[in-house]
């Protein structure tokens, strides 16, 4: 089992939560795809900033050898934004699938 990738994944994410701030309740505030680059507040979507680093790591990967490190690097950091979105997505549905009365956890906070 490949689990120093899953290690490194994990790390990306919680770096991304605990050093930049970016939550599952902040990344809500980020649109999840827009036509646009940006989406409404003016910062890219996350599919956009998943898109942009997936395409940085196929370039440093076509580079060859010299620079799989950049390019696992960036993987990494993809993977942990392909997490968040996840996270994104299920807060979403669960907020859909929550009756209309019900607050919800996060407005006891």
């Amino acid at each position: 089992m490949p689990v120093r990738a899953i290690e490194d994944v994990m790390a990306a994410r919680m770096e991304q939560i605990l050093k930049y701030g970016h939550t599952p309740q902040r990344d809500r505030e980020t649109a999840l795809y827009s036509a646009r680059q940006f989406g409404p507040n003016g910062q890219p979507s996350l599919m956009h900033q998943i898109t942009r680093r997936l395409s940085a790591a196929i370039e440093y990967a076509s580079r060859g050898h010299g620079a799989h490190d950049i390019a696992r690097r960036q993987l990494v950091n993809t993977a942990a934004l392909c997490l968040a979105a996840i996270d994104w997505i299920d807060a979403e549905l669960e907020e859909l699938a929550r009756p209309p009365d019900d607050p919800g956890e996060d407005d006891f906070l």
